[in-house]
């Protein structure tokens, strides 16, 4: 008993904490600092930077894709109905230099710091299973060319696992197969000799 008449006592003699400190409180706890933009940065960070190579690659596609647009009127466009020879090029012409615009959009809206390395052994994989994949498609026939594109695209994967690589390229060269083969009827072998 007179333990919780001590507690109480001191409870008393401290005094309960006004409202008025109460919120003072907590509007020291907010943060009282704003985002940083890029036009405020302290100094001895790093600048916004443009980075050239891919800006100069964006107006590359965006230049490539308009004169693919313009080649394409002298072979007659036609209608939406009725399309002429030039109307398939012209859309991807203008497609082209849309996607150039975009990606040139958010190149020179990023910074410098945000930039990730550019992915060398996907790509150096992706573009060598395609050309595996040209070079063996009529010596070796389409399944083993499948196969073959699928595993040099997937070990472009880091940390790949090599089970994947069965089971899509099993999977793929079977969807080829039954697709242009079978379906289409295209003229190629499945597997050369057989």
């Amino acid at each position: 008993m007179g333990s919780t008449t001590n507690r109480s006592a001191d409870f008393f003699q401290r005094g309960v904490p006004s409202r008025q400190s109460h919120q003072q409180a907590e509007v020291i706890a907010v943060p009282l600092s704003r985002p940083s933009s890029d036009d405020d940065q302290p100094e001895g960070s790093p600048a916004r930077s443009i980075h050239w190579p891919e800006l100069c690659t964006c107006v590359g596609l965006i230049l490539l894709g308009l004169a693919v647009a313009a080649t394409s009127w002298s072979y007659g466009i036609g209608t939406v109905t009725r399309m002429g020879t030039g109307f398939f090029p012209l859309m991807l012409g203008l497609m082209l230099a849309g996607v150039g615009s975009l990606v040139a959009c958010e190149v020179w809206r990023t910074t410098q710091r945000d930039r990730t390395p550019f992915p060398f052994r996907p790509a150096v994989c992706v573009i060598a299973g395609i050309l595996c994949f040209a070079l063996s498609v009529e010596s070796l026939g389409l399944v083993p060319a499948v196969f073959m594109l699928a595993a040099l695209s997937i070990i472009g994967r880091p940390g790949f696992n090599p089970m994947l690589i069965v089971w899509i390229g099993t999977a793929m060269s079977a969807f080829s197969w039954l697709v242009f083969i079978v379906g289409f009827n295209l003229p190629l072998e499945a597997v050369r000799g057989w």
